[in-house]
């Protein structure tokens, strides 16, 4: 199965800016009193510290002062949301997760802290969990894109495929100009269907990024697989003409062609003509000539021969033909 990265949550750019429901939110920042004078005096220092090293990559010497800031003041929750970011650009997921349930046991909805909280589940496999804490967050923000396309990449990953699609579905409705979105929300249809509706999700994709030749080839495979024989045929010979020559997908798709055309359209001609040229040019699935062979074909024993010359055992392996059923007797 197919799917995409995540959406990485901008973890710097949250960083100091989550936490305005917290009760001690303002205090790091605008130097409200939650702790002793004193205290809170070398808390927000070492908090500022902190985040100007967090700002520069600098994770690790952040982290600490983020710890000190909280030793002074641990009902600081912007310098622990601030260690948590810190912690995962370490590659700490479990310790920042550790600061993050504490946030959200006092703030249990709070947005940024329950996105961030995902991203640590996410980087620590917790796939259930992460998306427990995306689907939390878009309770309360039905319109979190970024929140709404990674819950449908986990679903995905689960293989709950149709409530992927749902979940691309409503973030296309919120953002009808995410085209990642779309052309995912095309992929996961064309492999768990409708057909058609992928069709379409697709071909509005290609409106809107008409040189991308991968939606081009993974819409002629949905045409393929509709019947709609002569439109694939166009939409490969649109993608052929967009890639370079050398193109590592130049082999496949000749392939493709070859296949409609020996086995649907049946044009013998153009079909050897593509089958040569997927050879060629490197063609290397087996399995795929393999069924090629077994099946119905027109002009079988030249197509035998041009696999013969690049694959003897193949051609050598291949079932003899279906005999043609016989006429019956007068």
């Amino acid at each position: 199965m197919t799917v995409t990265v995540y959406r990485a949550a901008a973890l710097r750019a949250r960083a100091a800016r989550a936490i305005a429901r917290c009760a001690c939110a303002a205090a790091l920042v605008l130097g409200a009193a939650c702790a002793s004078d004193l205290n809170r005096e070398l808390a927000v220092e070492y908090f500022n510290l902190g985040t100007g090293y967090l700002n520069l990559g600098e994770a690790q010497q952040a982290a600490d002062y983020f710890r000190r800031s909280l030793d002074l003041d641990p009902e600081a929750a912007a310098a622990r949301f601030n260690l948590a970011v810190a912690l995962l650009e370490l590659g700490d997921a479990a310790g920042a997760g550790g600061h993050l349930s504490l946030l959200l046991a006092a703030d249990p909805g709070n947005a940024q802290v329950l996105e961030l909280q995902a991203v640590s589940h996410q980087r620590r496999g917790r796939l259930g969990d992460a998306l427990t804490a995306y689907r939390a967050l878009l309770q309360a923000q039905p319109d979190h894109t970024t929140a709404r396309y990674n819950a449908a990449i986990l679903l995905w990953s689960l293989a709950e495929l149709p409530e992927a699609a749902a979940e691309l579905r409503a973030l296309l409705r919120h953002d009808p100009d995410d085209q990642e979105a779309r052309y995912r929300l095309g992929l996961l249809l064309a492999q768990s269907g409708p057909p058609e509706e992928a069709a379409a999700v697709l071909g509005a994709y290609l409106e809107a990024v008409p040189d991308d030749a991968a939606a081009l080839l993974l819409l002629a495979q949905v045409e393929g697989q509709r019947g709609r024989f002569e439109t694939a045929l166009e939409i490969y010979a649109a993608a052929a003409e967009q890639l370079p020559a050398d193109d590592e997908r130049q082999p496949e798709l000749a392939f493709e062609r070859a296949v409609i055309l020996l086995t649907e359209v049946e044009d013998p001609n153009a079909g050897l003509a593509a089958l040569a040229a997927a050879l060629d040019t490197g063609f290397q699935d087996r399995e795929r000539l393999a069924e090629l062979l077994a099946g119905k074909l027109v002009r079988r024993g030249a197509v035998l021969e041009l696999v013969a010359a690049h694959f003897p055992d193949l051609a050598a392996e291949a079932p003899p033909p279906a005999p043609s059923p016989e006429t019956p007797p007068n």
